[in-house]
């Protein structure tokens, strides 16, 4: 199966003026974008698809009412469509939309959409660089930041799901799909490749229990390390929280609780700049860094979890690629959605 990976997401959100604010803050330029919804898209096409969470257009939500509706993947051809239509039916309904595109639901219930891709191909430079023993890009006192640029986000990476059988997830991703485990965090889950990609990742399945279904996090690529900084400057100075850096701090409720974000530079290699979106109220807590074991083609073997959630090092992101992610939690420290006042106070953000 040629996938080349995610085109859109799909969520829906409680407050469409939020998020519509806080998706064109994050650098993603809205098309048909209105008081109902719209899409956000990077500069290649790739886009995150917002409405309101009860638009009868939307696939129905997940039992853990996690904002994330449908992950909607680009093919190289008609023909690919048409080759997991026929493979998906052999034991599930598949539903073929007005646009040419498919929808069926995977092993773990995530609803899927098959359509040839969106993407566009991008001609941009990246950074110039300066590194010992190389050609300097870069002339003498020539400045390698531009404060006041603006980085563009140029596409969308990879999604992470927390999933309660991260096995069968592999096994449905790879024997259905055609897609490649690439790595393994031992304890979390896999990361999965399609065939149309040589990108680390697309997919990656963090095991947890059922209640925390949905998505953990969304990528998308900058132009370089110097970009994710600046990026995350400017996000933070438009007010939002920084979770593992400086920031000040603004909550809105963008989906089923409360927006943060975040930027990580875990990696020498890959700094990543994140942005959180937390699916319901956490506890207020500083990271609690815990060594674990990785079983995986390039042996990476450090790793780091905070706050009760399971989260890859930066070590894993073995390609040369600069990212920004928006990151979904299920809510982790409630059972359930946590409806009364004294819950709903007990874990609000200090």
């Amino acid at each position: 199966m040629n996938i080349i990976g995610p085109d859109a997401l799909i969520f829906g959100v409680d407050d469409v003026a939020a998020a519509t604010q806080y998706l064109t803050d994050y650098g993603l330029t809205p098309v048909d974008a209105g008081a109902a919804g719209g899409r956000f898209e990077a500069l290649d096409g790739t886009a995150i698809v917002i409405a309101q969470n009860d638009d009868p257009r939307l696939p129905p939500a997940l039992a853990s009412g996690n904002a994330l509706r449908k992950t909607v993947y680009g093919v190289a051809d008609a023909a690919t469509v048409d080759a997991i239509a026929q493979e998906l039916r052999k034991d599930r309904e598949v539903r073929q939309l007005a646009d040419g595109s498919i929808e069926a639901l995977d092993d773990l219930g995530f609803c899927l959409g098959f359509q040839v891709a969106a993407r566009k191909p991008l001609a941009l430079a990246a950074e110039p660089i300066n590194a010992a023993g190389a050609p300097p890009q870069r002339a003498p006192n020539q400045v390698g930041v531009d404060t006041a640029a603006i980085p563009r986000v140029r596409s969308l990476s990879h999604i992470a799901l927390f999933v309660p059988d991260s096995d069968k997830g592999e096994a449905f991703y790879i024997k259905r799909l055609g897609f490649r485990c690439t790595d393994q965090l031992v304890g979390a889950g896999p990361f999965l490749q399609p065939a149309g990609t040589l990108e680390h990742h697309t997919l990656f399945l963090i095991k947890t229990p059922p209640h925390m279904q949905g998505i953990e996090h969304l990528a998308f690529h900058l132009g370089g390390p110097n970009e994710v900084f600046l990026a995350g400057t400017q996000f933070a100075g438009k007010g939002y929280q920084s979770f593992w850096g400086l920031a000040a701090t603004r909550w809105a409720r963008t989906g089923s609780g409360t927006s943060t974000a975040r930027w990580d530079a875990a990696s020498s290699t890959t700094p990543t700049w994140t942005c959180t979106t937390s699916t319901g109220y956490r506890a207020k807590c500083r990271p609690r860094p815990s060594p674990r074991k990785s079983s995986c083609s390039r042996r990476a073997k450090n790793g780091r979890r905070s706050a009760g959630r399971h989260r890859p090092a930066g070590s894993h992101r073995f390609n040369a690629q600069h990212r920004m992610s928006i990151h979904g939690q299920a809510r982790a420290t409630l059972p359930g959605r946590g409806s009364s006042r004294a819950q709903r106070a007990r874990f609000r953000p200090a």
